[in-house]
């Protein structure tokens, strides 16, 4: 009687080890996920059992439970945005995790037409990109100017109008012989017209110039430049596109902090011309003699030699006949 029952008991024993090695006993672990840096909670982390398929996800508030085998010791927790983190669950019922931000970089995208996203190895056309900071450098009042050197195949010439006039822009040369030649400007997905400003209609009129559009942006609210070089860009944007595709994207509210910055900008002559001295104004080697002569004669450079002798000029005051070496340096100021 007592081996029949010193036998069963260690069957059961036997049995008991058996089956908690085999299926295992469950115990819950709970516990709350938030963000490392600012302690917020986190939705909808995955929370597996490392070595097995049994998982949860956290609640709304970070919060979760999971029922974990007793011969299981680590808790694998991954989420979007965040590093993958791996707990030690032994003699422990409740765990407080944080998870670390992860920042990878993507690859490069450029936005087309209508807020389109496209792979820039995926593009059937030239684009080239300029960040916001290499605009800033050396500020210039029309952020056009800016891109000077910094992209191939466009070329850009400021008009001799002042700081604040317009500026021509030529992507791979010439389109047109009748039509403008100026790209089209996308800013933020909108198509706009850049053309000069300037007061009258007539191409001859001797009208100021009065800036473009593009003129009126600050660079320091652009964050990127991308400009699309081909006839293949065009089909983004239809005809007016065929001179190529200038796309400007301004810069989105970030934090809350306040930028301020401060710039003075100076433009001198560049090149003043080696202006010839020997001959004045006049006619075959001779200077003028009578007020008709010199009206007819003043705009040439074909007189006599520059003596220091008396001429008679249009308006029939005589004047010292010599070279006036600073008429250009007196005419432009410093702008």
């Amino acid at each position: 009687m007592n081996l029949k029952r010193l036998f069963s008991a260690g069957f059961l024993i036997v049995f008991s080890f058996l089956f908690n090695t085999v299926y295992g006993q469950t115990r819950i672990v709970s516990g709350k996920v938030a963000d490392q840096e600012d302690g917020s909670p986190l939705a909808g982390v995955s929370i597996l059992v490392k070595g097995s398929a049994s998982g949860a996800n956290s609640l709304s508030d970070g919060t979760f439970k999971i029922s974990v085998p007793d011969n299981s010791g680590i808790l694998v927790f991954s989420h979007v945005g965040y590093l993958q983190e791996e707990v030690s669950i032994v003699n422990s019922a409740y765990l407080a995790v944080s998870m670390k931000p992860e920042s990878k970089t993507l690859n490069d995208v450029v936005v087309t037409a209508l807020g389109i996203k496209t792979e820039r190895a995926s593009l059937g056309y030239s684009v080239t990109e300029v960040k916001g900071q290499e605009l800033t450098q050396a500020r210039t009042v029309n952020v056009l100017n800016s891109l000077a050197g910094k992209v191939a195949g466009l070329n850009v010439s400021s008009i001799a109008g002042g700081p604040g006039a317009s500026s021509n822009v030529i992507i791979r040369g010439v389109s047109s012989l009748t039509q403008t030649n100026q790209p089209l400007y996308v800013i933020n997905g909108i198509p706009i017209e850049n053309q000069p400003n300037a007061v009258g209609s007539n191409q001859y009129a001797n009208a100021p110039d009065l800036g473009d559009a593009i003129s009126n942006i600050n660079p320091d609210d652009i964050e990127s430049v991308s400009v699309l070089k081909g006839a293949s860009a065009s089909a983004l944007y239809g005809y007016r596109a065929k001179a190529g595709v200038i796309l400007i994207t301004t810069k989105s509210a970030k934090g809350n902090s306040i930028e301020f910055n401060s710039n003075y900008v100076a433009e001198q002559v560049v090149d003043p011309t080696d202006w010839q001295y020997q001959y004045g104004p006049g006619a075959n080697n001779m200077s003028p003699t009578t007020q008709l002569v010199a009206f007819q004669s003043g705009q040439s450079s074909w007189g006599g030699k520059l003596i220091n002798s008396g001429v008679i000029p249009y308006d029939c005051v005589s004047r010292p006949y010599v070279a006036q070496k600073n008429n250009l340096k007196n005419f432009y100021r410093t702008g």
